[in-house]
């Protein structure tokens, strides 16, 4: 009987053992460097500016949520949601690994406070304590060792605060255009009307440009080419949109539109007079900041003509704004006075 409890609390290391992953190698260290270092993706949370930043778990779970929302009220944000991240550097400990976001945290010694200087003036022995990155930190941290981990694998555990595959601009903007104009766009057609963007969401980009000046009207224009004669396509943009559309057919022949969609003008003009309504509800310019404290006496408005205030006081100084010429300032007989604010 003895033997066998021996036996089985032998068998529970090993069982242990067998069951946990292999720890990383360093084949895949330099994998994860050499395939993330200068990845960008896109924040899904805003990103405090300190030198501890967000900690997760593989499941996405922020391990120090609490100190996030601190360090966001106190230093801020290095990047905001929608914000691009850049990893910059990526460091690898026992349990954990450090990706520096877009330059990483500003991090400080002792000596980067020393200052020199002579006759007052002072000047940090280190120059670059002003140029440091202001990015962020992100940390992922595993329950003990580091497991055997693949790119595609990093970038899944940090897909809770990194977006790595967002919608392109034009993807973007094309969802919120009307039917008719998103069905030309599918079919590769380019509308009168159009700005750059959705013509190379149409179309793509083009290498092929010429620029002109009009001699009646003196605005300058450029032709966007596409395809190679006879079956060529003539963009032309003026001042960021299509003003005319010019297809030449294999048969001889061209087709000329200058008329702009219905459809996209009725969505330019929606946009243009709901960017016009913003502004206006805008609220109004605020008062200008002043050091003066509740109570305190407005100071005298002058015209940039006027005399300066003349002096009554003995000793030919000006009295302080708010108090009679000639009268003291009235002091507390217990104690200093208090702090200006």
């Amino acid at each position: 009987m003895a033997v066998l409890v021996m036996a089985g609390a032998l068998a529970l290391p090993v069982a242990s053992w067998a069951a946990s992953p292999p720890p990383i190698t360093e084949a895949q260290r330099v994998g994860i460097i050499r395939a993330l270092v200068a990845e960008v993706g896109i924040a899904r949370q805003p990103l405090p500016a300190d030198q501890h930043g967000v900690e997760i778990s593989p499941e996405g779970k922020v391990l120090n949520a609490g100190d996030v929302l601190s360090s966001l009220d106190e230093h801020g944000r290095a990047v905001d949601i929608g914000g691009r991240a850049v990893i910059t550097n990526i460091t690898f400990k026992d349990d954990r690994i450090i990706f520096d976001i877009n330059g990483g945290p500003v991090k400080t010694h002792w000596y980067d406070h020393l200052e020199v200087g002579m006759g007052g003036a002072m000047n940090p022995i280190d120059q670059r304590r002003n140029q440091a990155p202001h990015g962020a930190q992100i940390t992922l941290r595993f329950p003990h060792v580091l497991p055997a981990l693949t790119p595609a694998e990093v970038k899944g555990d940090l897909g809770s605060l990194l977006d790595w595959d967002p919608p392109s601009t034009a993807e973007v903007m094309v969802r919120a255009l009307p039917a008719p104009v998103k069905a030309a766009i599918a079919q590769h057609h380019v509308l009168v009307g159009m700005n750059t963007d959705m013509v190379v969401a149409a179309v793509g980009r083009t290498g092929n440009k010429i620029r002109e000046t009009d001699p009646a009207t003196g605005a300058t224009y450029e032709d966007w080419i596409y395809g190679d004669p006879p079956n060529s396509v003539f963009v032309r943009v003026e001042a960021g949109r299509v003003i005319r559309v010019t297809t030449y057919h294999p048969g001889g022949g061209a087709t000329v539109e200058t008329q702009p969609s219905p459809a996209l003008a009725a969505a330019l003009a929606h946009r243009e007079a709901a960017a016009t309504a913003s502004s206006a509800s805008a609220p109004a310019d605020q008062a200008p900041p002043t050091l003066r404290r509740p109570g305190d006496p407005a100071p005298p408005s002058l015209s940039p003509n006027s005399p300066p205030p003349v002096s009554n006081s003995p000793n030919g100084d000006t009295p302080p704004i708010g108090l009679p010429s000639g009268e003291p300032p009235a002091s507390s007989p217990s104690g200093p006075p208090g702090p200006p604010y």
